[in-house]
């Protein structure tokens, strides 16, 4: 399954310009050079990781790479992610078909390990949140595979501070 086919299967939801450009550049890119977090930006680098995750015949372990510093700020994002992904599920379709699909999605998300630090090498499967490819202390395979986020544009920063539009 690609990347923008996951997106949609995963959260429900069209893939946005910063999804894309990430997805379409995969396996590339593996992340964003950004040292804050947002919404899309977790929401495309967790979609990656669940998509390495569910691959194989059976789950296979996934790296999703944080800060020290950003750990207690992706918890959040996490459970957002996660209520996200299943809630999509409950009560649609045949019964069985969404039980298997649950179930398989649940495994994948228990494949995906968190951590700040395993860089004895680069591992097979991995994403990386919240990493700046200048940051001094992340290996070179991590810094040459982070995407830099595409500015906002000036339209879209009107429309996002715009009382009347950000309802």
């Amino acid at each position: 399954m690609d990347a923008r086919h996951a997106h949609k299967v995963f959260l429900g939801t069209e893939v946005g310009d910063i999804h894309a450009g990430l997805y379409d550049n995969y396996p590339k890119y593996r992340g964003f050079s950004s040292g804050t977090l947002s919404q899309e930006i977790f929401d495309a680098t967790f979609v990656l990781a669940l998509k390495q995750a569910l691959e194989g015949e059976k789950p296979l372990r996934t790296f999703l790479f944080v800060p020290t510093t950003m750990m207690n700020d992706v918890q959040p994002y996490l459970q957002r992610g996660a209520q996200a992904l299943f809630s999509r599920w409950k009560g649609k379709g045949n019964k069985e078909v969404r039980v298997a699909v649950v179930q398989k999605l649940a495994e994948g998300f228990k494949h995906i390990l968190l951590g700040s630090h395993s860089f004895e090498g680069e591992p097979t499967r991995w994403v990386a949140l919240g990493f700046q490819r200048t940051d001094k202390d992340i290996p070179e395979w991590m810094g040459s595979a982070l995407l830099d986020v595409p500015p906002e544009t000036d339209l879209q920063r009107l429309l996002r501070d715009d009382p009347l539009t950000s309802v």
